[in-house]
C-alpha cells in the first residue's frame, strides 16, 4: 500500500515539475516576447518622433517655400507691370535714308572709320535734339537707322569726284555701323527703284506700329517718294512723319507736302557732287521749292537778248565757231551724248572766260 502511494507521489511530483517547467518556459517566452514588443515600441516611438520632427521641418520648409513663391509671384507681377511701362515708354524712332542721294560730308568721309563714328554720333544727337525741341519727353527713345544705297555705284562716284578713296569709304561704313548697334548701311541693287522700294516698304510697316513715335525719312531730293509720303499723310500719320533735310533745294513734290522737317548741320553735303572735272558743281533745281526758294542761275551771257531774238537761241553771241559743234547738254549736266567732250569743254571754257 505504501509503495503504491509512493509511486503515486512520485508520478504527481514529476507531473507537477513538468507543468512548472512548462510554465516557466512559457513565462520566459512571454517575457522575451514582451521585451521584443517593448523594444519595437521604443524603436517605433523613436521613428515617430523623428517623423514628427521631419514633418515639422517639412511643414516649416513648405511654409517658407509658399512665402517665397508668393513673394516671387508678386515680383513677377511687378516686373510685368514695369515691363509694360517700359514698353510703353520705350518708343522707337526709325530713320530711313536714301544713301544714294544723302551723301555724308566730305570731311567725315575722308576720315574713314573715325569719320563714320563721328557721323553716327552726329546723327544720333541731331535726332534726339530735334525730338527734345518738339517738347516730347521720351524716357527710353530708341533710334533705329537704316541707310539704303547702291554701294558700288556711290563708291565710284565718290572716288571719281575725289571726295574720298575706296578704302576711306569702306572704313567709314564700318565705323558708322559699329558706332551704334541699330545703325547700318544696307546695300541694294544698282537700280534707282531698289532703294526707293525698300524705304517705302519700311515706312509703311514702321509708321503703323504703336511703339513707333515718329518715322524720320531722308528723301528731300527725290520726287519719286512723294506718292508714298502722301499716302501716309492721307492715312492720318502726319504727326508721325518727319523729313530730315540735307539739300538746299528740296524736290518740289516733296516740299509741297508740308512735312515737319529739320537739319543736322555738317552731316550731309548740301549740293550734288560731280565726277566730271569740267562741269560746274552746282545743283539745278527741278522746280521752285517753297521750303527754300532756289538761287538764281548763274548768268551765262553778258549780252542781254534783243527784242527780235529768241529766248532759246541768241543770233549774235560773238562766240567763235567750233568744229565739232559744242554740246550744250554737257555744259548743263556734265554729260555729253555726242561724244564731243573735248570740243564741249572748250566751249565751256569760252563761256567762262
Amino acid at each position: 500500500m505504501s509503495s503504491v502511494l509512493d509511486a503515486g507521489r512520485s508520478s504527481g511530483d514529476r507531473d507537477g515539475e513538468e507543468l512548472l517547467n512548462q510554465w516557466r518556459a512559457s513565462t520566459l517566452e512571454q517575457e522575451a516576447l514582451l521585451k521584443r514588443l517593448l523594444e519595437e515600441n521604443i524603436k517605433l516611438k523613436k521613428q515617430v518622433t523623428e517623423l514628427e520632427m521631419d514633418n515639422y521641418t517639412t511643414r516649416l520648409a513648405v511654409g517658407t517655400l509658399r512665402q517665397e513663391l508668393e513673394t516671387a509671384r508678386r515680383e513677377v507681377d511687378t516686373c510685368k507691370g514695369e515691363m509694360g511701362n517700359l514698353q510703353r515708354n520705350r518708343t522707337w524712332i526709325p530713320v530711313l535714308i536714301d544713301g544714294d542721294g544723302y551723301i555724308f560730308n566730305k570731311e567725315l568721309l575722308s576720315k574713314g572709320e573715325i569719320g563714320g563714328r563721328e557721323a553716327a554720333s552726329m546723327l544720333n544727337s541731331g535726332v534726339l535734339q530735334y525730338i527734345k525741341s518738339q517738347g516730347y519727353q521720351l524716357s527710353h527713345p530708341v533710334i533705329y537707322t537704316m541707310i539704303f544705297l547702291s554701294k558700288e555705284l556711290l563708291e565710284n562716284i565718290l572716288v571719281k569726284s575725289d571726295t574720298c578713296s575706296q578704302d576711306e569709304f569702306k572704313w567709314f561704313i564700318k565705323g558708322f555701323s559699329q558706332a551704334h548697334p541699330l545703325f547700318s548701311f544696307i546695300t541694294v541693287g544698282a537700280s534707282k527703284e531698289a532703294a526707293d522700294s525698300k524705304i517705302r516698304e519700311h515706312l509703311n510697316k514702321f509708321i503703323r506700329l504703336n511703339e513707333v513715335h515718329q518715322v524720320i525719312v531722308g528723301v528731300d531730293h527725290d520726287n519719286g517718294y512723294s506718292a508714298a509720303l502722301s499716302a501716309e499723310l492721307t492715312a492720318g500719320h502726319k504727326e508721325k512723319l518727319v523729313l530730315l533735310r540735307a539739300h538746299k533745294v528740296v524736290a518740289r513734290e516733296i516740299a509741297s507736302l508740308g512735312l515737319e522737317n529739320f537739319w543736322i548741320d555738317g552731316l550731309f553735303m548740301t549740293e550734288k557732287i560731280s565726277s566730271n572735272p569740267f562741269s560746274p558743281r552746282m545743283q539745278i533745281p527741278n522746280l521752285d521749292s517753297p521750303l527754300n526758294p532756289p538761287e538764281p542761275l548763274p548768268r551765262l551771257l553778258s549780252t542781254p537778248p534783243t527784242q527780235n531774238s529768241s529766248p532759246r537761241l541768241m543770233k549774235d553771241t560773238n562766240l567763235p565757231k567750233r568744229v565739232p559743234a559744242p554740246c550744250n547738254f554737257l555744259y548743263l549736266t556734265g554729260k555729253c551724248n555726242n561724244g564731243n567732250s573735248g570740243a564741249s569743254s572748250e566751249f565751256y571754257r569760252a563761256l567762262s572766260s
